[in-house]
């Protein structure tokens, strides 16, 4: 009960969120017993897709970097750690 709850409040934190770079979360539901987050679906590949790919240049390094900063900025902004 105490580990649905955490997730629970950490997820209304997180669904306070607005920003590009983070996907939206709906709602905790439950599937089978379990609680599950249900958020929006982000097209495209992982960043984990993109690296097995192949070395990244450069400019699409630090183009990545950044949307990941700026969602940690947004984040942190929120007292989201």
């Amino acid at each position: 009960p105490g580990r649905l709850s955490r997730l629970e409040r950490e997820a209304r934190a997180l669904a306070a969120l607005n920003h590009p770079n983070i996907a939206q979360i709906y709602g905790v539901e439950r599937s089978g017993g379990a609680p599950a987050l249900v958020m929006e679906l982000v097209e495209g590949l992982t960043l984990a897709d993109r690296i097995a790919q192949g070395p990244l240049p450069v400019a699409e390094a630090v183009r990545i970097a950044r949307q990941i900063v700026e969602a940690l900025q947004a984040a942190h902004e929120h007292g989201i750690v």
